[in-house]
């Protein structure tokens, strides 16, 4: 594990290095489409400056999903877009407001039934977490998200406000019942220590999974992030996964026990990396044995710049 630790950190330098290199964007991007059956994918580009990086350019590419239900009256969000900004002061970035403007389009008078967040690290929670609160719309997160020490990346550091003022906390097993199926917790701990996963079983099959919104659980591939000069997305991953991992053996075990749950029509929806077209879309028990072998033997490559 020494020897991931490592190479990460050096990975750390170089994506600091080469940020400047990086595709610009100053302002975040929304892009809001259907996947598969009532699955739904919003993929952002949310800019790392002023959060992570000390100058404009790099930008994290992070998805959320909506479940609609068949006759589209109902809606389960599972994390959320970004509205990041400084404490206290109105949002610099704000993509909640253009996606609840799609919602208005496509889902007319559809009720948001509850937000279901994977864990407690910004880029999958921000500000919009608020918004839901004060609507009273129920959002859950693992019970051990809301009693663990705060790390470098988590809502109430980047915040002020602790986690559990907008959220409840839940368990392994949590069911939420949904159109002609159920929603339940997974628990994919490791990243973090309470990280949920998502499994939705439309036939009512509560042990196994056909649909899996896999968090951060999952390590997406280089390729699935080739529209990307150096990678950002790909690297940041490596540098978090060195930097703010909270157990490789609860993770690695938790992927495992998934694996032998998945039914033959699986599919996984990552927070981070291609969705429908990604490497590992059509296989995903491959994807959770890429996710392990990354944890001892990472791809660096990407992330060297060009000399």
């Amino acid at each position: 594990m020494k020897k991931i630790i490592m190479e990460c950190l050096f990975l750390f330098l170089t994506v600091s290095l080469c940020s400047s290199q990086a595709l610009a964007l100053e302002e975040p991007t929304l892009e809001f489409k259907k996947v598969i059956g009532s699955v739904y994918v919003g993929k952002q580009d949310i800019p790392l400056y002023p959060f992570f990086m000390n100058e404009p350019g790099p930008y994290l590419s992070v998805n959320f999903f909506v479940v609609a239900s068949e006759d589209k009256s109902e809606l389960v969000l599972i994390d959320m877009p970004a509205v990041l900004g400084e404490m206290g002061m109105p949002p610099q970035y704000d993509l909640l407001t253009p996606f609840l403007g799609k919602l208005s389009e496509d889902f007319p008078e559809a009720e948001i039934k509850a937000v279901l967040l994977t864990h407690d690290h910004i880029d999958h929670i921000s500000g919009a977490v608020q918004y839901f609160m004060m609507n009273n719309i129920p959002v859950y997160v693992g019970a051990e998200e809301l009693t663990t020490a705060p790390g470098e990346y988590d809502f109430e550091s980047q915040t002020g406000i602790p986690l559990a003022y907008v959220a409840q906390g839940i368990n392994p097993g949590f069911i939420l019942p949904f159109d002609n199926g159920v929603i339940k917790a997974v628990h994919l701990g490791g990243h973090s220590p309470g990280h949920m996963g998502y499994a939705f079983s439309p036939d009512d099959d509560r042990v196994k999974i056909n649909w899996l919104f896999a968090g951060d659980a999952l390590i997406a591939p280089p390729e699935d992030y080739d529209n990307e000069m150096l990678n950002i997305t790909y690297c940041f991953r490596l540098e978090i996964l060195a930097t703010d991992t909270y157990s490789f053996n609860d993770w690695m075990s938790n992927l495992e026990a998934v694996q032998e749950v998945l039914t033959k029509r699986a599919r996984i929806f990552p927070a981070h990396g291609a969705i429908d077209e990604g490497e590992y879309w059509l296989a995903p028990a491959e994807y959770l044995g890429y996710t392990i072998q990354t944890f001892f033997t990472p791809d660096t490559s990407p992330c060297i710049p060009p000399e």
